[in-house]
């Protein structure tokens, strides 16, 4: 990981690392092409998931999208 502070964000599961396809417990809410998602818990049921490319606290790129690949 890029810095203690996502390593941490990962653990608590504020931040997850999966492909868009498999997540069925709630919404994305924007159209970044990411494997990383903040995932907000909804108030009615379920988690709000926001794609990011860039690692929230240090600003190193952390998805393959910000690396230079695509999929």
């Amino acid at each position: 990981m890029c810095c203690d502070d996502l390593e941490q964000a990962l653990k608590d599961e504020l931040i997850i690392i999966m492909d868009k396809f498999y997540l069925q417990d709630g919404r994305i809410m924007n159209a970044v092409e990411s494997q990383y998602y903040i995932r907000r818990e909804n108030r009615d049921s379920g988690y709000n998931y926001y794609g990011i490319n860039f690692c929230p606290f240090c600003g190193m790129g952390i998805s393959f999208v910000a690396q230079g690949f695509s999929s």
